[in-house]
């Protein structure tokens, strides 16, 4: 999983400090989770720490504070990189791999709950830094092609050859499923304020998204409609309307369900499922698709 952009002008030597009775003026608790930490530095990146240890507070008081409605384990990631933002691939990964274990392994739904934490405490910078590695994954895994021009299309189209009948694949399903997450969190309102980089992302690859079930049903359902038709406003209206050309996007040529090559590029529309499809595949993934 890649973190190759790091947040820069923190100082390395913050990290042991962390959780360590050492000059420790803050003990912060959330569900049966606690931490030594140090108002001085929580408060210059967090308000919300900054207000409850310079004014008139309880916190200001007992030196304690607790953390309501948070998941213990992500807001420890987020503590953690307010003292060593530089560590984050490690700390990022180490969390992945802790969650996997329990079953969580849609790192979407799991960058939306760092967003949430660090919304809490409103860190501006943790916030726009998990939108971009949150982007910058969905960038290298639901591409059709590698840089190298390496097919990848089997992971981000559906299966028609399943003998279950077709499946969504992985890549898409967990990012669409990553929105809807977000969405029932914050709104859909919200998340097209929020998340303007997502917005213009999914334009482009409306291609992709259009030939799954799961973005289909997003497209339909009431709670997330809105956030749907501003990505179709954006693809056909925007900036990304000019880009759709079949080679600009690096799209395969060849039917998407078995390789077929396609003698001529049908003159349907990009978002059309029929335009990648051969007469036999077509047929099976629109059936699969409105059923």
């Amino acid at each position: 999983m890649p973190f190759r952009k790091r947040p820069s002008g923190f100082d390395h030597s913050l990290g042991p400090t962390f959780d360590t009775e050492k000059f420790s003026d803050l003990t912060v608790k959330c569900g049966d989770k606690s931490w030594r930490l140090h108002r001085v530095i929580l408060s210059a990146h967090s308000p919300v720490f900054e207000a409850a240890c310079s004014q008139d507070f309880k916190e200001a008081h007992t030196g304690l504070f607790i953390i309501q409605e948070q998941d213990p384990r992500i807001a420890e990631v987020v503590l953690k990189m307010m003292y060593k933002a530089h560590d984050s691939h490690r700390l990022f990964r180490d969390l992945f791999e802790n969650l996997a274990t329990e079953g969580i392994s849609n790192p979407y739904t799991i960058w939306v709950d760092l967003y949430k934490c660090a919304d809490f405490f409103q860190i501006e910078w943790l916030l726009s830094y998990i939108e971009e590695v949150m982007l910058e994954y969905a960038e290298q895994n639901l591409n059709p092609l590698y840089s190298t021009g390496a097919s990848r299309l089997e992971y981000v189209v559906p299966n028609l050859q399943d003998q279950g009948g077709p499946r969504d694949a992985k890549e898409v399903a967990d990012f669409v499923e990553g929105i809807r997450y977000a969405i029932g969190i914050f709104g859909a309102d919200s998340v097209i304020r929020r998340f303007e980089r997502l917005l213009y992302f999914c334009a482009p690859e409306l291609p992709i998204l259009m030939v799954s079930k799961c973005w289909k049903k997003l497209c339909q359902d009431a709670e997330t409609a809105l956030f749907t038709s501003r990505v179709f406003s954006l693809h056909f209206c925007g900036e990304t309307y000019a880009c759709q050309d079949l080679e600009i996007l690096e799209l395969p040529e060849g039917c998407w369900g078995c390789d077929h090559v396609l003698t001529e590029i049908s003159a349907r529309t990009p978002t059309d499922p029929a335009r990648y499809y051969c007469n036999t595949c077509w047929p099976i993934l629109r059936e699969w698709l409105h059923s």
